[in-house]
């Protein structure tokens, strides 16, 4: 039988400490190797930003005992408007 777990990448915009980010992290942990990747602080309503010149700081963290990268940015974020 294959060993080799399914990798699953978890991400979320409510921040990397944020309780349901931890939840399903904990029921996918059991059945498929896991990563995730999430903002320092909840930075809701951003994902069709652009980003200034400012660079991305990934730092990793321990959460629940498992790595995290966790994604901290200063800069400014400009929304673009699809709904013209």
């Amino acid at each position: 039988m294959n060993s080799i777990k399914p990798l699953v990448l978890l991400t979320n915009d409510d921040g990397y400490a944020s309780s349901g980010l931890r939840a399903v992290w904990r029921q996918l942990d059991s059945e498929y190797e896991t990563c995730a990747v999430a903002p320092a602080k909840a930075k809701s309503w951003i994902g069709k930003a652009l980003s200034n010149s400012n660079p991305l700081k990934i730092e990793n963290e321990i959460l629940d005992d498992k790595e995290i990268y966790v994604v901290n940015y200063t800069g400014n974020l400009e929304r673009i408007d699809t709904h013209a």
